[in-house]
């Protein structure tokens, strides 16, 4: 299936990805500065998705695994400005959690909104 022709639709989603993420880490010092790290993804889109969906998932997340977070507000354009935060545990900024720019559902042809968050699961 069409994930992109799915989201264009009216059905509601929820759905998670777990996996290897690299990039650039130009603080090493080696030929080839690549970072490996695995995270967690989750999205809600569907009609009323919003950041206090999307963060009501995380309580539950880091309620299971007893940990403690906080969320810093921070300025990213992929997501609307104030509903969106950077995910701190343990002083660290380990993930970003926020609703997607409108900007970006048009480009795409998505006509519900997007709550997303994505994490360092190293980190937890």
């Amino acid at each position: 299936t069409d994930l992109w022709a799915v989201a264009s639709s009216s059905l509601e989603l929820r759905i998670f990805e777990l996996g290897k993420v690299f990039e650039n880490d130009d603080s090493k010092d080696v030929e080839i500065p690549i970072t490996e790290t695995a995270r967690l993804c989750l999205s809600l889109c569907y009609e009323k998705s919003n950041f206090p969906e999307i963060k009501q998932i995380l309580d539950y997340l880091t309620r299971m695994l007893d940990i403690q977070y906080q969320i810093k507000e921070k300025e990213d354009s992929r997501f609307i400005e104030g509903r969106t935060g950077s995910i701190i545990i343990n002083n660290k900024e380990v993930g970003i959690i926020g609703e997607i720019t409108p900007i970006i559902l048009k480009n795409n042809k998505i006509k519900m909104p997007v709550a997303s968050l994505e994490l360092d699961i190293n980190e937890l």
